[in-house]
């Protein structure tokens, strides 16, 4: 196994094949790593997707500037409404 170099992302080479280097960490334990990298992929963007709905639909973006408890109140119940 050799380390390449020059790639922005972490990769290694076995046998003439390159492989990119990735990790996920879960408290799911009780899953097969196939079982569980399949449901990593399949929930791939629903967190951009949330943030979205948090800043555009409940004003999470939109909060009174320069008042840190304003602020905070205001994210308090920006996320209380959504109820994921």
């Amino acid at each position: 196994m050799e380390l390449p170099t020059g790639l922005s992302f972490p990769a290694m080479t076995m046998e003439n094949v390159a492989y990119k280097i990735g990790e996920i960490v879960t408290n799911r334990r009780h899953e097969d790593a196939s079982e569980l990298i399949n449901w990593h992929y399949g929930r791939c963007g629903k967190s951009e997707e949330a943030h979205s709905i948090m800043k555009e639909d409940f004003a999470g973006g939109q909060m009174p500037p320069s008042k840190v408890g304003a602020n905070t109140a205001w994210w308090a119940l920006m996320f209380l409404s959504t109820n994921f």
